[in-house]
């Protein structure tokens, strides 16, 4: 593989001088999902080169970065695409597969005259996750190097399955009183599923700021979300038994809850964070109820268990 070099940041999963489809590029760049940890060294205008991913990361990279589109190419997951990386005519083959971590994230898969390489991204091992990953590797299953998510490797906490963990958080809503403002902590992007089913399990609509809803649009969600920014949303969600609303992991504090309480009227407050990376929780200081954070150990990352399953096999 010619040119190929160690990534300064988090945005190339590997790198190669080619051309595709007859357009010559000093580099391409592999990007497994738009989480900004994995984004460093992307801004506006962007012009170092091509950058592969999903449709669905590539929709998101031109809202947030305003990347121009023929700066960004899309691949089928599941569909080994053939790159020529030299003028002897050598090929790479890429193939994507689904990462189960966040909407568009995905692995890459390399296989060229350099061997066969396998670079993860973030992701939560399933057993449907590893039987298409195996479809694409062959039958030894065998890779010559493999970057691997490492996010628990070193951590014996354990996190619930997707479903677990919906349950849980239904559980912890359907047992406040009426009129109970519910947050939810999230980061801009990841964990959706959780949310629609909560959405169609109560017969609400979650409210989210315009600009999540706009990334929510780009993901293809079902339409279960109402926007939390427009003034007139509070008089209709008045009658709901219970409001539920996004807001960002950083807000889910006791500190930030009970500013929220107090400017809804003391009205009963309660946080909700998903996260295998525990939390902040501040002391309250003067509420009379002080808004109570239920953290449920849920993460898109794979435990430690699951990595050494996922190697394992």
């Amino acid at each position: 593989m010619v040119g190929t070099r160690i990534p300064k940041t988090n945005i190339v999963v590997d790198t190669f001088r080619g051309e595709i489809d007859g357009r010559k590029e000093s580099w391409i760049y592999f990007l497994t999902h738009a989480h900004g940890d994995h984004l460093t060294g992307l801004k506006d205008g962007w012009d170092r080169g091509i950058i592969f991913c999903s449709h669905i990361t590539k929709r998101l990279l031109g809202t947030l970065y305003k990347i121009a589109p023929e700066r960004v190419v899309a691949l089928e997951i599941g569909v080994s695409t053939a790159f020529a990386v030299d003028a002897a005519g050598r090929f790479v083959n890429v193939t994507l597969v689904d990462a189960n971590h966040c909407p568009g994230a995905v692995m890459f898969f390399f296989c060229g005259d350099f061997g066969r390489v396998l670079h993860t991204g973030d992701f939560r091992y399933c057993e449907s996750l590893y039987r298409d990953l195996r479809g694409h590797l062959g039958e030894t299953g065998e890779v010559d190097i493999a970057f691997v998510d490492n996010t628990y490797v070193e951590s014996d906490r354990k996190v619930m399955l997707q479903s677990q963990a919906t349950r849980e958080i239904l559980e912890i809503i359907r047992a406040q009183p009426r009129g109970t403002r519910v947050y939810i902590g999230l980061f801009k992007i990841g964990k959706e599923e959780i949310l629609t089913s909560i959405a169609r399990s109560l017969g609400v609509r979650i409210r989210v700021s315009f600009k999540r809803r706009q990334r929510y649009k780009l993901m293809g969600l079902p339409d279960v979300f109402v926007c939390s920014d427009d003034d007139d949303r509070d008089d209709d969600c008045e009658n709901e038994r219970i409001i539920v609303e996004v807001i960002h992991s950083c807000g889910v504090t006791r500190e930030e809850l009970e500013e929220r309480q107090r400017r809804l009227g003391d009205k009963r407050v309660v946080g909700i964070l998903p996260t295998g990376l525990g939390a902040r929780i501040c002391t309250a200081k003067s509420a009379a109820e002080p808004p109570e954070i239920f953290v449920v150990p849920y993460s898109s990352h794979s435990s430690k268990d699951e990595l050494g399953t996922f190697l394992r096999n």
